[in-house]
């Protein structure tokens, strides 16, 4: 069970944190961690025009990020699979990061900081019981809630910027306050984010 946490944190370093994805849009290192059959699934999301950010996190090119590391939070329980052989390990995190800006352009110290709350489902295989090309970690299913961001470059390309970029377009979703989007223990499902709900991706069952 070790090994797969390890690879699971190891998917999420290179998905969320590693900035030659964050901010140079480079997957590979991301798309070496996972096994053949789900690498060719997510290869594919990285190719279309929009950056499939239920995926990987990637920055909006007109912004930069400040010289700090994301900030994050949650856990990350495993159980059985549903077949021989097979671990899942459900991710419940939050990623915020904190964005350059002028300082006439900030209100308050959250429109700099854009958060995606992410609720992934990874599974682990190993075995003979598998084909060779499912065998190893595969991304299964994820929500994305997105929080304080601007809404243009999500909905338009997939990229994440802060909200002061966008001030008139943006703000808080509802009447909750900011810390309960960032409490990675309260459910995606039902909780309107900044651009109109979270975001789920499929990447299908694997074949035994």
């Amino acid at each position: 069970m070790a090994d797969a946490f390890a690879e699971v944190k190891a998917a999420l370093v290179a998905s969320r944190l590693d900035r030659t994805m964050v901010e140079d849009g480079d997957p590979d290192d991301f798309l070496a961690l996972l096994a053949p059959s789900a690498r060719g699934w997510a290869d594919e999301q990285f190719t279309g025009q929009v950056w499939p950010f239920a995926v990987a996190t990637r920055i909006d090119p007109s912004v930069s990020l400040l010289p700090v590391e994301p900030k994050l939070k949650g856990s990350m329980p495993a159980e059985a699979g549903a077949e021989a052989d097979e671990l899942v390990v459900r991710t419940r995190y939050t990623f915020a990061y904190a964005f350059g800006a002028d300082p006439d352009e900030v209100v308050a110290p959250l429109d700099i900081v854009a958060a995606y709350r992410v609720d992934t489902e990874f599974a682990v295989r190993r075995g003979v019981g598998w084909y060779e090309r499912d065998r190893g970690l595969s991304l299964e299913a994820a929500d994305v809630l997105a929080y304080s961001i601007a809404c243009g470059p999500l909905d338009g390309h997939g990229l994440l910027a802060p909200a002061y970029t966008e001030r008139a377009l943006t703000g808080a979703p509802d009447t909750r306050r900011p810390p309960e989007y960032f409490d990675p223990d309260r459910e995606i499902a039902g909780t309107p984010d900044t651009c109109g709900g979270a975001r789920p991706v499929d990447s299908g069952p694997s074949e035994r």
